[in-house]
């Protein structure tokens, strides 16, 4: 196991996806429904079918022209298959002979997805099942991992000849990778003592194969990373070696950088920092108190809150970022006028070149988006606050101030007898 490896360098750098030497990977994308006559979409989170939201839509993929081992309901243990394009169709071909590898004659062959025309988005079905749109597409390899097949539990001895490529779509494929905020680093520091008490920007990269983790002492991953650790030593072996039933006492791993070269390298600065200014600006994320208590209770919420507003503020650096609850009183009996507004503010500090405001209803969504993640309530409406030079007070916070010294005297005048 890969335990850490300590990366020095006099060139700073910012790690890229390289092209992999086989440009891409084919694949039958489909639209899939349970039941007949294509109306009950197969969720998109059914990986086990290569279900995923894609540009709006489920697409349920699966690799062509690679062998693997059958399902445990084919009753053939070490049988294989692989699925090819035939008469303008997708056809499965079945060998069941155990350490066939898919080589030979077939000894069964039947269309799949029901028979559907390729390119058709007529709705082809069978029994519980039903298929359209169904299509051959080429995805870059850049996007494609491999499962392996092992003999051994460990995942040690491979079989040669099996294989089975996986995909997400483009826009997950890149978030894998892209920089992680200091408040995701924050969180792994308290599950891992190897990551340094310095680093404030993580991003995931491929060495030798396998899914790494690189820590930065710079915002936005700039410069060199300080050190580079095992992912799973810290986020668990998502791919890690599993059974597979009916295949005759074998076992799979996933790898998520099989087809990646190792992560190459090139110059860059950190973003918002020459001419930049630090601001402060908040959000406003409304929902119910009792929600507001689950969010701010979670060690997840400055995470979510920090990505939100690093897909809204593209060129901004966050430098910090607090949660408060607004609206709510502290306690039961307290006698402090509730605010129109409930919810969690977040205050960010960030630096810019420009004085941008976040957009509330794109924050809006993009929070809602990390919230459902990490299973929080999430917001019915944002709103947002000008940014203001640190150290100064915007007139909105002042107006709120005010706001809150004449709810606080009326309450206090007519308590009086």
């Amino acid at each position: 196991m890969k335990m850490v490896i300590a990366m020095v360098s006099s060139t700073c750098w910012t790690p890229v996806l390289a092209s992999s030497v086989n440009a891409s990977v084919q694949f039958v994308h489909a639209r899939e429904y349970k039941g007949e006559n294509c109306i009950t979409r197969t969720p998109a989170n059914d990986h086990t079918r290569g279900c995923t939201d894609e540009e709006g839509r489920d697409n349920c993929h699966r690799t062509m022209n690679e062998c693997t081992f059958l399902e445990k309901h084919y009753n053939a243990p070490g049988g294989t298959k692989k699925w090819i394009v035939k008469n303008n169709s997708i056809y499965e071909q079945v060998f069941t002979k155990n350490g066939s590898k898919c080589s030979g004659a077939p000894d069964r062959e039947r269309t799949a997805m029901a028979g559907a025309t390729l390119g058709s988005a007529n709705c082809s079905s069978r029994p519980g099942q039903s298929f359209s749109h169904v299509t051959v597409q080429q995805i870059p390899k850049t996007r494609v991992g491999t499962m392996k097949y092992f003999t051994d539990s460990a995942c040690t001895q491979s079989v040669d000849g099996l294989s089975k490529s996986f995909t997400w779509p483009e826009a997950k494929w890149k978030e894998q990778f892209e920089c992680k905020s200091s408040h995701e680093v924050e969180h792994w520091k308290g599950k891992n003592s190897q990551i340094p008490t310095s680093a404030v920007s993580m991003r995931y990269m491929c060495q030798n194969k396998y899914e790494m983790a690189a820590f930065y002492d710079a915002a936005n991953c700039a410069g060199c990373p300080k050190t580079v650790l095992d992912k799973k030593l810290f986020e668990g072996d998502d791919g890690g070696c599993q059974s597979v039933p009916g295949s005759g006492g074998h076992y799979s791993k996933s790898f998520v950088c099989a087809n990646m070269e190792d992560t190459k390298c090139s110059p860059q600065t950190e973003k918002g920092t020459t001419g930049a200014t630090t601001y402060t600006a908040s959000v406003t994320a409304e929902m119910s108190c009792g929600d507001a208590d689950k969010v701010i209770a979670s060690s997840d919420a400055k995470v979510a809150f920090a990505k939100a507003f690093e897909k809204v503020m593209k060129t901004a650096t966050l430098k910090n970022i607090e949660l408060e609850k607004v609206g709510c009183p502290r306690r039961l009996n307290d006698d402090v006028r509730r605010l129109s507004t409930t919810g969690v503010k977040g205050v960010f500090t960030y630096t810019s070149t420009t004085t941008d405001q976040i957009n509330a209803n794109t924050f809006n969504t993009e929070l809602n988006t990390q919230l459902t993640a990490k299973d929080l309530p999430v917001a019915t409406k944002t709103t947002s606050q000008a940014p203001v030079v640190a150290g100064q007070t915007s007139s909105a916070m002042k107006a709120q101030a005010v706001s809150f010294f004449l709810a606080l005297l009326g309450v206090c005048v007519g308590g009086q007898p």
